[in-house]
């Protein structure tokens, strides 16, 4: 599953992949997974993870999303967990399709 853009609370964010981890990190170059950036709409996610790993990282950086929007002040572990979680929900329920 690879979207280009995702809808998140009225705003769409276009969705890239790179294949470096240093150029998921468009602010300092550290090796990154997905970064979320509101002010430019966009969504950067490493591509070279195994599916479920992406689809986590990518209900990561939509949750940052989330929480940027609605003012929620989620820290990391949280982002992690709610995507986590989500991501297991999706799987489990049939709601999404990893080709397995």
């Amino acid at each position: 599953m690879k979207l280009n853009k995702v809808k998140i609370l009225g705003k769409t964010y276009k969705i890239t992949y790179h294949s470096s981890m240093e150029d998921v990190n468009t602010t300092n170059k550290e090796p990154l997974f997905g970064e979320f950036k509101f002010a430019d709409e966009s969504i950067r996610i490493f591509d070279k993870l195994k599916e479920f790993d992406r689809l986590q990282v990518l209900l990561h950086e939509i949750t940052h999303g989330i929480s940027t929007t609605l003012e929620l002040n989620l820290d990391e572990h949280q982002v992690d967990m709610i995507a986590l979680g989500f991501a297991n929900v999706l799987i489990d329920n049939k709601l999404i399709d990893l080709g397995k």
